[in-house]
């Protein structure tokens, strides 16, 4: 009788773990769940499967900064909640994001536009102005400069950095100017 005990008691605990192996992977969980989401936009969107991770990443974490996570089920399990939408802006918005990454990588590089649309070739990459940036430029106009490089738009900007569209739009500007002037300075006088 203590040997079936035993056994008993051991055939508990291994479905006990299995319930708990099971309730923890379940396909309920809300998380998994966006992650499959985000995966099929993804795909539908043409992003390079090696990006996938970091977009949806990106994806929940704007997401929970817009509703939270007690909002999370929601989003995934009621298409017509608030939750919902705002998963799918987050989406919309993070592939807007990468493919506007993908368009200006190829031109940024060799031309830096003013504020009037006018461009000018330019003998620097992206990459070494923002190097210099950190000597010029105030901490929020880089921050501003590598968010504008990665693609984002000036109203993502304002909303992240949580100040005004003009005023991002004013230090984007600023700064450009006052790297330009730096740099053709430092041309004259090589």
């Amino acid at each position: 009788m203590r040997c079936n005990t035993k056994r008993n008691r051991s055939s508990a605990l291994a479905a006990c773990a299995m319930v708990v192996a099971a309730v923890v992977s379940a396909p309920d969980d809300p998380v998994q769940q966006i992650q499959r989401y985000c995966a099929t936009s993804w795909l539908r969107a043409g992003i390079a499967y090696q990006d996938w991770e970091d977009c949806t990443q990106d994806a929940i974490t704007e997401l929970l900064s817009r509703i939270g996570a007690s909002q999370l089920a929601t989003a995934i399990t009621e298409p017509q909640s608030a939750a919902r939408r705002e998963l799918k802006r987050c989406v919309w918005c993070i592939i807007k994001r990468y493919e506007r990454a993908n368009r200006s990588a190829a031109s940024l590089p060799d031309t830096l536009a003013d504020a009037r649309g006018r461009s000018s070739q330019f003998p620097y990459t992206w990459d070494e102005l923002l190097e210099e940036a950190c000597h010029i430029v105030s901490a929020q106009q880089q921050q501003i400069l590598i968010l504008y490089r990665e693609g984002w738009q000036i109203p993502e900007i304002a909303a992240t950095l949580q100040v005004g569209t003009l005023r991002v739009s004013g230090n984007k500007y600023k700064a450009v100017r006052r790297l330009r002037n730096e740099l053709v300075e430092t041309e004259q006088f090589s």
